[in-house]
């Protein structure tokens, strides 16, 4: 299990994906019952499974896993720590979303120089990509 503020991830390993499942399973029961012991809730909308496989593994079979009485979707990718990581384990998502915020930062700096001096875009960039 790896936590980190109010994310919480665990990982199984399995060489089926039915196993995987059970053992999800029997591992998220625990942890709900953790989370009751001690007050806390656990977000049901916000969970979320992911299968990584290689390049020559067989296609995921089944669509979502049961863990307890609840249905949790396997997604193709997850959001995990402001890094983007996919079921291949390649940066294709990460850099896909990188390049989203990177292209609406660039045009907001492109417009403002068309109403501000040189300088400030430049200082914004730096405020905001170059902290050093």
């Amino acid at each position: 299990m790896i936590s980190y503020a109010d994310d919480i991830s665990f990982l199984t390993y399995c060489l089926n994906i039915e196993d995987a499942a059970l053992e999800a399973s029997v591992r998220f029961t625990a942890l709900q019952d953790w989370f009751s012991e001690n007050r806390l809730i656990l977000n049901k909308q916000n969970t979320q499974a992911l299968v990584f496989k290689t390049k020559n593994s067989v296609e995921t079979i089944i669509d979502d896993i049961m863990l307890g009485d609840f249905k949790v979707p396997i997604n193709r990718y997850a959001k995990i720590l402001g890094i983007h990581l996919d079921a291949g384990l390649n940066w294709h998502s990460h850099i896909a979303q990188l390049n989203l915020k990177l292209s609406k930062v660039s045009f907001a700096l492109r417009a403002l120089t068309k109403y501000i001096s040189y300088e400030n875009p430049t200082m914004t960039y730096h405020a905001n990509f170059d902290p050093c």
